[in-house]
């Protein structure tokens, strides 16, 4: 299964003052993610959206479905749903 931000624009719903682990668990369940995100892809993320590193970081996880090993980014918000398929169409 590939992420795409219309797969999870309509689960995110969430308390602002809940933490990112809470939000992933909330989200995701039982895949495996990681608060931490590739630097990579922050810095490429950021570049290609001229936003600022928070904006990124704040806003995603790297989950890891199934076998994959590699990871991709995840929202945890509308604004990274939004970001992400920005991300989308210029790729």
């Amino acid at each position: 299964m590939t992420l795409t931000a219309s797969n999870f624009k309509a689960h995110v719903v969430m308390k602002d003052n809940q933490s990112k682990g809470d939000r992933a668990k909330f989200l995701y369940g039982s895949y495996t993610f990681d608060c931490s995100l590739p630097n990579n892809w922050v810095q490429e993320t950021s570049n290609k959206l001229n936003i600022p590193i928070y904006d990124v970081t704040c806003n995603f996880i790297w989950l890891y479905l199934g076998n994959d090993s590699n990871g991709q980014p995840a929202p945890l918000n509308l604004k990274g749903c939004d970001m992400l398929e920005r991300l989308e169409a210029i790729q």
